[in-house]
């Protein structure tokens, strides 16, 4: 069994090549595991005596060899008969389908068997837009009625002064004819005034 990844970065790999070199790796540490060291135990029992570094270097890579032939056939057939790598595909297969799906999904309409509701659903982005002109409406309507309220008092305090000024022009006039009735020369008084 051997990896599929061909140099790629690992991110990008479907979950077969990911469950692939797992298995590489799982193997290599093995093989690793089985040092050279561990053959020593041999060297005792191998004649002649110097010969001996040379045959258990043969020992051990012919023992990671046949373990490599060996155990990787078999982990194939059993991943093959249990059809573990098909149904990685299968799933890689079927969440690219599914982010493809959903891609371009919003919330989608589903009716709940009532009119009101149902409706009101499919209405809501309308009732929303509505409700923000309004909103503007209002807000403008408030700007305006703060205007006039201050142009309303600006001109109800000239209209007060007006009046003011009005009432002491009368006051006057009312004294005026006053001093106008009560003076002996009338027209006199009047033509001078």
């Amino acid at each position: 069994m051997h990896s599929a990844t061909g140099g790629c970065n690992p991110a990008n790999r479907s979950r077969r090549e990911k469950f692939l070199a797992w298995i590489d790796r799982i193997v290599a540490y093995t093989t690793q595991h089985w040092s050279l060291g561990q053959f020593y135990v041999l060297r005792p029992v191998i004649e002649p005596p110097d010969e001996a570094e040379e045959k258990l270097a043969y020992f051990h890579s012919r023992f990671v060899e046949n373990f490599r032939k060996s155990v990787l056939p078999k982990l194939e057939k059993m991943f093959t008969s249990g059809n573990v790598l098909g149904s990685l595909e299968r799933l890689d297969a079927a969440e690219t389908d599914a982010e493809k799906f959903n891609a371009h999904r919003e919330a989608q309409w589903r009716p709940i068997g009532d009119i009101n509701g149902d409706t009101l659903a499919l209405d809501h982005h309308e009732l929303l837009s509505h409700i923000a002109e309004l909103e503007r409406q209002i807000s403008s309507l408030e700007v305006e009625e703060s205007r006039l309220e201050s142009q309303l008092k600006i001109e109800q305090e000239y209209v007060e002064s007006e009046m003011a000024y009005v009432a002491k022009v009368a006051e006057i006039v009312e004294q005026g004819v006053g001093k106008l009735q009560s003076s002996e020369g009338g027209q006199k008084t009047f033509e001078y005034f």
